[in-house]
């Protein structure tokens, strides 16, 4: 999946978390910040969760600060 966040001096992006339910990858997954592959670590966390009616539900969190627009790319770990 892909999408934008509009980020502008009036409404910055700070630090975005997004739940994804349904996930269907096996794995985690792969993050692309505008055109930038991140690396799981302390600025780019990520878990499964398997919500009760037994769908798994991916969250993503990312230190991230931009008063521009950001594209992001969430896919499958295995790309």
């Amino acid at each position: 999946m892909s999408f934008t966040l509009s980020g502008s001096e009036e409404t910055p992006v700070h630090n975005p978390c997004f739940a994804i339910e349904h996930w269907t990858g096996e794995d985690k997954s792969r993050l692309v910040l505008n055109d930038m592959e991140m690396e799981p670590g302390k600025s780019f966390r990520q878990g499964l969760t398997r919500n009760v009616d037994g769908t798994m539900t991916l969250v993503v969190w990312v230190e991230f600060d931009s008063v521009s627009p950001v594209r992001f790319v969430i896919e499958d770990g295995e790309g």
